[in-house]
């Protein structure tokens, strides 16, 4: 052991002294390089080979020290290296790691400014939830018989769209039953609602002839006669329809059905969707008078839909029928384009509106109540109920008046023989088990066919008798023209409310635009005969060829709709 360690100490002293002997050689090759230069700079380069010898011993004596000590504390390289290396590589990484972050900020930014003027032009391509601009507009037309809802997406190039409800229909009947109730089984508290829609339409004629807490009810007929049930029964109606559509356009929200609110710019769980209601410009005569108008009527009602009182105030919009109407034919390009005003004759199901529409806020209108498309449906019904009468062995009074069963199947029927006889010249019915004889205790069947000539005969006999009754009201004022003869006929009736609109707008028949016909009764033949008729009477056969539209197919019923959905666009 001794002699190993002499053999390590005798192996570093050698090659120690190896290093000291190189540098003395170093040494005296220099010093014999200088003597040869010139003697003037001999003396400063000897000065300066003595410190170089001075600092090279002294680094010998440093170097012996140090490499003694480099064989307890050094790092070998092999174990320096890898941490050089892996340094560099976290450096080189982050640095483009930061660098890959930016351009995705800088990128998504560029993506978001995109995708909001894909949105300006083209619509929204999310459900709005995080979004603080309404994803669009619903048009809501509010008719006497049923609701049809417009959707139009947000941006430039989109189109309007009617929105077809949970059976597919693009329309909705506006009928309600309403559930009573209250203490001590007092029935004049309304505690809500059994059945709307086409399942109470269903019911409406059987439950006629009961008492008033067991009739279905038509919300607008109660709104215009001031009831107290308007509120409860127009709430509903909006609420199922509405509700329905937006789950449809845009999607489900959330499962509480007994919420009213449904629109909300802040709330995720609401619809940002801007709501533009229609509403009659004028009641009907035999409404009483009202301590507001109509649109604020309305305004109060829709209330309730928006999360508080500023959003209705911003997203709530209410439009007058014709202004609508007007959009609607102006965006498909159906009217010319002018200044001149444009008279709309609106054939609903309850009464004919004729307005003179000049712009948004300029609208005249005058409406005839108990003309309207429903006028066409209790005439067939009352020839089914003549027919039957042939058959009954004791016919003292007829069915409608007696029977609430057969009173609904034959409207029921009677609906579909007027649709089917706007197509064709005749329809057969058929009603098998009608009702029971009461002499012979057998059942009556109803096969019989009519052709359009003897319900327009009917209709026209319906006519003159609803004139004479109006006329016998003392509370009633007629909307025709005291310039022209009383009116006995369907053709009379139209055109002196066109003269008696003239008289009160000061304008005339030349300065109209056009003459745009809407409503569900006027896809009846009778109803749209009756109007060219009364349009020839003051502009003669060319006019009517030039100034009369009428929207093709389902359009002339959803023309409405659609208009209001565009009017926001249109401001």
């Amino acid at each position: 052991m001794y002699c190993l360690k002499m053999l390590s100490s005798s192996r570093s002293f050698a090659r120690n002294h190896s290093r000291y002997f190189l540098l003395r050689c170093f040494e005296n090759t220099a010093t014999e390089t200088i003597q040869r230069r010139d003697d003037d700079d001999y003396h400063d380069d000897h000065i300066m080979i003595h410190e170089t010898s001075f600092k090279s011993s002294r680094r010998y004596h440093d170097c012996r020290y140090a490499s003694q000590m480099r064989l307890f504390h050094a790092t070998s390289r092999r174990e320096i290296v890898p941490l050089v290396a892996a340094a560099v590589l976290i450096g080189v990484v982050g640095r483009y790691s930061y660098r890959a972050l930016q351009r995705m900020d800088e990128e998504h930014e560029d993506y978001l400014d995109a995708l909001e003027a894909y949105e300006e032009e083209y619509g929204p391509v999310t459900d709005g939830s995080t979004s603080s601009m309404p994803v669009g507009t619903l048009g809501i037309d509010l008719g006497s018989e049923s609701i049809r809802i417009a959707f139009l997406a947000r941006g430039t190039r989109t189109e309007p769209k009617i929105v077809e409800n949970r059976e597919g229909d693009r329309e909705t009947p506006t009928y309600v039953e309403l559930e009573y109730g209250g203490d001590d089984e007092r029935m004049d508290i309304i505690k809500g609602i059994s059945s709307s829609g086409r399942l109470a339409k269903g019911k409406y004629h059987e439950r006629r002839s009961r008492n008033e807490h067991e009739r279905i009810l038509k919300p607008r007929d109660l709104l215009y006669a001031n009831d107290v049930r308007a509120h409860a029964a127009v709430h509903e109606v909006l609420l199922y329809a509405t509700r329905q559509a937006l789950e449809k356009v845009v999607g489900p929200r959330r499962d509480k059905k007994s919420s009213s609110t449904l629109f909300s710019i802040s709330d995720p769980d609401l619809y940002n969707v801007n709501a533009v209601f229609t509403f009659s410009s004028s009641l009907p005569n035999n409404a009483p008078l009202l301590s507001s108008s109509t649109e604020e009527i309305y305004r109060n009602l829709l209330k309730s839909f928006f999360d508080n009182e500023d959003e209705s105030q911003n997203n709530l919009y209410l439009v007058t029928e014709a202004w609508a109407a007007v959009v609607g034919a102006e965006h498909y390009s159906m009217i010319p384009e002018g200044d001149g005003p444009v008279m709309v004759i609106d054939v609903g199901g309850n009464s004919i509106d004729i307005s003179l529409v000049s712009g948004e806020d300029e609208c005249t209108t005058v409406s005839f109540p108990g003309l309207g498309g429903n006028i066409i449906v209790d005439a067939m019904a009352r020839l089914l109920d003549n027919t039957i009468q042939t058959k009954l062995s004791n016919s003292f009074s007829s069915l409608l008046e007696t029977d609430d069963m057969a009173r609904q199947r034959m409207y029921d029927a009677a609906e579909s023989t007027v649709k089917e006889l706007s197509k064709k010249s005749r329809s057969e019915v058929s009603l098998p088990f009608l009702t029971v004889d009461s002499k012979s205790f057998q059942p009556l069947h109803l096969n019989s066919g009519f052709s359009r000539l003897v319900l327009n005969s009917e209709v026209e006999s319906m006519v003159r008798n609803k004139v004479k009754e109006l006329t016998s009201s003392s509370e009633i004022s007629l909307p025709v023209s005291k310039a022209m003869k009383f009116p006995e006929t369907l053709k009379d009736v139209i055109a002196s409310m066109c003269f008696r609109l003239f008289e009160d707008s000061q304008k005339g028949p030349l300065e109209l635009r056009s003459i745009l016909i809407t409503g569900g009764g006027s896809r009846s033949p009778i109803h749209l005969t009756a109007i060219k008729e009364a349009v020839t009477i003051f502009g003669g056969e060319q006019y009517v060829d030039e100034k009369v539209v009428v929207p093709p197919g389902e359009l002339v019923e959803e023309i409405t709709a659609i208009g209001a959905s565009l009017t926001i666009r249109k401001r």
